[in-house]
């Protein structure tokens, strides 16, 4: 939580306790394949037997209070699979220092342009948001990844709690999923477990960071095969009851 210690603990453990007494009131976060929140599906299949796109993720959010001056967004998202070790497949990232690029570099494509979206969500960043992605394989655990998107749009908005909010979409591409110089372990069972989504405001007013769920946290792909370790709600070390804190710096 963003410069939530500003003020006395006391003051902070006071509306800890009222904020998890209220939780049941309060907004959250949700991931989807295709679209937003239930407007989307849960698991998706591809058959691997082309480059072609894998398919697109969606998170978005209703806020647990109107964010007046809403100007950027910062999410996390825990990828495992069903193998000891990520695949040639799931190696994502792109080459950093003496770290190289992995098999599929290049594949995810970061947007919160949701201008052709379906409209079933509402769109806070009007077409005008930036912003990309960061992949890291073996995160935490060799069989695991981490994903992070960060956004934002000039000036700010406003994000009101009486719908769900788009927020960030990533696309999976299929490149060297066949032919020459194709990368292994597209069969791989995997779960995805949205796990934090910081709604950020301008510095000196305060941040809303949110870890419990709307509706769903997590998809699977090609949930065949898929673990179900982090899926169902079962993401370690995540505090599962209401994870949104105002940061205390008015």
């Amino acid at each position: 939580m963003q410069r939530a210690f500003s003020r006395s603990l006391v003051v902070t453990a006071a509306l800890l306790v009222f904020v998890v007494a209220d939780a049941s009131a309060q907004g959250g976060l949700n991931l989807s394949w295709t679209d937003c929140g239930a407007n989307g599906t849960e698991s998706r299949t591809f058959a691997c037997t082309t480059n072609g796109v894998v398919g697109t993720l969606f998170g978005s959010v209703t806020p647990p209070e109107q964010i007046d001056q809403l100007n950027g967004e910062e999410s996390e998202a825990i990828i495992q699979t069903n193998q000891a070790a990520l695949s040639q497949w799931w190696h994502l990232e792109t080459a950093s220092g003496p770290t190289p690029a992995g098999c599929r570099a290049g594949n995810l494509v970061f947007s919160n342009d949701f201008t052709t979206a379906s409209g079933l969500c509402s769109d806070p960043w009007g077409g005008l948001g930036f912003g990309g992605l960061n992949w890291e394989s073996n995160y935490f655990q060799p069989n695991h990844g981490r994903l992070r998107t960060a956004g934002a749009i000039a000036g700010s908005t406003v994000m009101a709690t009486d719908r769900e909010w788009y927020i960030w979409k990533v696309t999976i591409l299929g490149s060297r999923t066949v032919g020459t110089g194709s990368c292994a372990g597209c069969t791989d069972g995997i779960c995805i477990a949205f796990t934090s989504q910081k709604l950020t405001e301008p510095l000196g007013v305060g941040d809303y960071v949110i870890t419990n769920a709307l509706g769903r946290e997590w998809v699977t792909f090609q949930p065949g095969g898929a673990t179900t370790w982090i899926c169902g709600g079962r993401v370690p070390t995540r505090n599962r009851t209401w994870g949104s804190v105002k940061s205390l710096y008015r």
